[in-house]
Formats: structure tokens, C-alpha cells, sequence
């Protein structure tokens, strides 16, 4: 796709706005799962419409195999020697960052949303949406932004488990991005190269589970939950789960069922694996046309990597796509 220069207060996206920017060198849009979603573009000095790539204004860029663009605010401009121009834009998502909301609470992800809506301190496009269901409590004690609520360590996506979607001015908070569709990536199909990294940190052969308030402690009569005897020395952490009862201690049979919805919310009986991956689209080729709706990939989404030399096809979810906007292609898939 070639990327489309708009204003700052385009909102539709339905002309050419001020015109096509042909001349780029390089366009790719980096989005990670509840994290960054920026482009990058390298513009040659003299080139078509070079005069308004400026801060403020808008680039309508391609961002995943969807072919549905989005809009990113230009927030820098480096001209360089050697007539060249870096530009780096955020989605415009990132104006909700700049658009104050007063402290809410509520039970429920619908109402969490629905609070956040209509404690916005100014007029806004964007629209909130969420398909989670579940009893948990979430608040905001001051004021804050509402990019900050959603987004934050402490937002609603992280207290509720959810998946945020960026979508022009629709913001979605979902149970789960993505689907698994059978993608395989493979050596002789359609990988290139890839790099696979295992992180045993955070990898636990047990846990301690215990309660502990107003001098009351409670603890399992086996103390330790035991999940695997593979790795040679005991891993075990001790988990708090105190947090979780707000009625008073609980009993062997409750502390034992927080405890094992800890260690499924946690995946603590796995590595960390992290797979970076370079590979062709499928979809574009003759061969595999009639597949293209199987082999599209999108952020969220999960597929198998299979590693022939290494006997392994772990199966894996999409985090990070960086995609070339003018190929229509991703560069890399992590």
C-alpha cells in the first residue's frame, strides 16, 4: 500500500487527503499485543509532498494482513545528511493519552467501560467496547488518562486479562485477540530463519500457597503444590494468596483452588519461549490462494512453528508483527 498524508483533523479516511506519499523508501508499522503500535517511514528531502510531513499531521498506513489501514500522528520529523527524512508516528490511539478521566469504579468490564466513557473530562471520538464477562473489582482513585486506564500496568486490560484492539476510534477490550487457524511455519514452507529463546526464570517445579491476615495464617497440610519433578532441583515460590479472600480465612479445600487458578492463570509449569520468525506470506503466492484466509497471520493470533532439526513444533502466539506497509508483507513476526 502506499501510505496517505492527511491533516490533523482528518476523521473519515475516504479521499487522497493531501495526497499519496509514493516516494517513501520505507514504511513499517510495529504493533505489539498490549503494547506499542507505531510507524516508521524514511521520506528522500524533495520528494512528493515532503513539505507536509510534519508533527501533527496524519499517515494512513497498511499494519497487518487485514489490508484495513489505520491512522498514525506523525510525532517526529529528523532530517538528515544525505537528503533524507525519518518520520515516526502512534496510532491515534495514543491522543487518548492527552484525554483526562475522573476517578469511577465498577464490578464488571461492560460497566468499567461504560464508566470510563462517561467520566472523560472533554469531548472524544473514540467509542469503548469490551465482550469480557467476570465479578472483579476496578477503580481509579485520581485523575488520570484514559490511554493510562486501559493501557497501564495497572489498567483494565492487565486487571481484567484481556486483549486491547486499536481500531481508528474504536478501542476494544477483548477476552483474546487472534484465533487459531492452523498456520504452520516451517523450514521448506515458508520460513526463512528464525531464532527461538527459552527463559527458565520464571519456570517453578511447585508453589507455597499460604494466607496470611490479622494474625491469622493458613497453609496447606502439604505445604507444596508439587507440578513437576523434571529439572533436577526443586523450584518452588512462595504465593500470597491472601488477597484473594475478602470474608476471612479460607479453608484447605478454597486456599487449594486459588492455588491451582494461580498456577493456570500463570503458566508457571513452561519455559518462556519467545520465537522470532521471518517468513513469506503464503497468501500472496498462486500455489496457496485458495488457502489465503487460512494462511493469514494477525496479532493475537496462534500458530505452530515447526523446527524439523530440533524435533519440535511448539505452538505459539503472535505478540509483535513488524510490517512492511509498502511490500504489504511482514518483515518479522515474534
Amino acid at each position: 500500500m502506499i501510505p496517505v498524508l492527511y491533516p490533523n483533523t482528518e476523521t473519515k479516511f475516504e479521499t487522497l487527503g493531501m495526497g499519496l506519499l509514493v516516494d517513501a523508501t520505507k514504511c513499517v508499522v510495529t504493533e505489539e499485543l498490549n503494547g506499542i503500535f507505531e510507524l516508521h517511514m524514511t521520506y528522500p528531502e524533495g520528494g512528493q509532498h515532503c513539505e507536509n510531513l510534519l508533527a501533527g499531521n496524519l499517515i494512513y498506513a497498511s499494519h497487518d494482513d487485514t489490508g484495513k489501514p489505520q491512522p498514525f500522528d506523525i510525532y517526529n520529523v529528523t532530517r538528515q545528511d544525505g537528503g533524507e527524512i525519518t518520520v515516526s508516528a502512534q496510532h491515534i490511539s495514543y491522543r487518548l493519552s492527552s484525554v483526562p478521566v475522573k476517578p469511577f469504579s465498577a464490578w464488571y468490564p461492560w460497566p468499567a467501560m461504560q464508566a470510563l466513557a462517561e467520566n472523560v473530562v472533554m469531548q472524544t471520538l473514540f467509542q469503548f467496547h469490551t465482550d469480557l464477562s467476570m465479578i472483579k473489582h476496578f477503580s481509579i482513585k485520581k485523575p488520570t488518562s484514559v490511554r493510562s486506564v486501559l493501557a497501564s500496568e495497572n489498567g483494565m486490560a492487565n486487571a481484567y486479562g484481556g486483549d486491547l484492539q486499536w481500531d481508528h476510534f474504536q478501542v476494544r477490550l477483548l477476552e483474546q485477540r487472534g484465533a487459531d487457524n492452523g498456520v504452520v511455519v516451517a523450514y521448506g514452507k515458508n520460513l526463512q530463519s528464525a531464532q527461538q529463546e527459552a527463559n527458565l526464570r520464571d519456570l517453578l517445579t511447585g508453589i507455597y500457597p499460604f494466607y496470611s491476615k490479622d494474625g491469622v495464617y493458613v497453609d496447606l497440610l502439604e505445604q507444596v503444590l508439587t507440578l513437576s519433578n523434571s529439572y533436577g532441583y526443586p523450584r518452588i515460590q512462595a504465593v500470597d494468596l491472601t488477597g484473594e479472600f475478602s470474608e476471612g480465612a479460607p479453608t484447605q479445600s478454597l486456599l487449594r483452588q486459588k492455588a491451582n487458578d494461580y498456577i493456570k492463570a500463570n503458566a508457571i509449569r513452561e519455559p518462556k519461549v519467545n520465537i522470532t520468525a521471518n517468513f513469506i506470506p503464503l497468501w500472496q503466492t498462486d500455489e496457496y490462494r485458495e488457502l489465503a484466509p487460512l494462511e493469514k497471520v494477525l496479532l493475537g493470533d496462534w500458530v505452530t512453528v515447526r523446527f524439523a532439526s530440533l524435533n519440535a513444533a511448539p505452538k505459539a502466539r503472535v505478540t509483535r508483527t513488524v510490517y512492511n506497509t509498502l511490500l504489504d508483507r511482514y518483515d518479522s513476526v515474534t
